[in-house]
């Protein structure tokens, strides 16, 4: 049947590991900032629709990804006469809503340089640690436990960049493996916490399933001739 375009699209999900690391290190005044450093990595779970045309090799997806990632921070809020010392463990749970121009190579199995942005959405933020303070009597010690966000931008952005494969198992089945790298470029903790810039680098490793099916569509012409010839008939 004579069409005017022809592709697939795959619809699947990934589950996979993410590591995080600072881009900076945002103790640049100890008597303000705070020395924020990761304690804590996570599993990350992902869904993806992503277009296929035979003989292209740019194409286009999307994605859906949720991880968390653990930090501690150390800050000091006042001089040499006096002040507070706090001592934070901040549970950070991010969604990421990624546009993803791909360029693919292969036939059967895949190979793909991934690429694009991302908006990230801090969707949680657990906070507890402790504070004491210094200077001049009577002294105070206290815990930290809340969980509204007062030290991180809820809206964020980035890009990233990365590899994949994939290969069929069946008709229909498809096997999704990616290494990508996820790098944030505005500012993700708020003043309160830092007055510079800071913010993530994520290298993420995953591995899923998808489901392909064909899509079609038919010329004006060839719709034409079909109502004719079944008026005809």
């Amino acid at each position: 049947m004579p069409v005017l375009g022809i592709g697939q699209f795959l619809i699947g999900i990934n589950g996979g590991f993410n590591m995080s690391v600072p881009l900076a290190n945002s103790n640049t005044n100890p008597h303000n900032d705070a020395s924020l450093s990761i304690n804590q990595n996570s599993y990350l779970v992902s869904a993806f629709v992503k277009r296929r045309i035979p003989h292209k090799i740019v194409n286009v997806g999307c994605a859906a990804e949720y991880y968390k990632t653990g930090l501690t921070g150390h800050q000091s809020k006042g001089g040499l006469g006096g002040g507070t010392n706090y001592n934070y463990n901040f549970t950070l749970n991010f969604l990421n809503l990624m546009v993803k121009p791909e360029f693919v190579f292969g036939s059967k199995w895949k190979f793909i340089i991934n690429s694009g942005a991302y908006l990230g959405i801090l969707l949680h933020v657990n906070t507890t640690g402790t504070f004491g303070t210094y200077g001049p009597p009577p002294s105070s010690k206290g815990i930290i436990d809340e969980s509204s966000n007062n030290y991180f931008s809820t809206i964020n952005f980035g890009f990233f960049s990365g590899l994949g494969t994939e290969f069929p198992v069946s008709d229909r089945i498809i096997i999704n493996m990616e290494a990508n790298t996820i790098f944030g470029i505005t500012n993700l903790a708020k003043s309160s916490l830092s007055s510079v810039f800071f913010n993530l680098l994520n290298l993420q490793l995953s591995v899923g399933i998808a489901y392909k099916f064909n899509w079609m569509k038919q010329s004006n012409k060839e719709k034409a001739k079909k109502k004719t010839d079944w008026y005809e008939g």
